[in-house]
């Protein structure tokens, strides 16, 4: 059955890749379940490397490995949605 709208945790974050191609983001409380996660790079005045890739590596209840194709300099919005 699909829980309520209340039963869902929503959390973004905004990261920000410089010369490097893996960030660690912790939740700010730990989902009861594995979270869906979507990462998405940004164009931004600062992002010097907007063709990469962007993907998770690893997701746990209480944090998520995310990761560029390259090492860039990249801005990544990050979306956390579970229960």
């Amino acid at each position: 059955t699909m829980g309520t709208l209340t039963d869902f945790k929503i959390e973004t974050h905004s990261l920000n890749f410089i010369n490097t191609d893996v960030m660690t983001i912790w939740f700010f409380q730990a989902f009861g379940s594995i979270p869906t996660i979507t990462a998405s790079s940004i164009n931004s005045a600062t992002s010097t490397d907007d063709d990469v890739n962007v993907y998770v590596e690893a997701v746990t209840l209480y944090s998520a490995v995310i990761r560029t194709s390259a090492i860039s300099n990249v801005s990544v919005h990050v979306q956390v949605i579970g229960t």
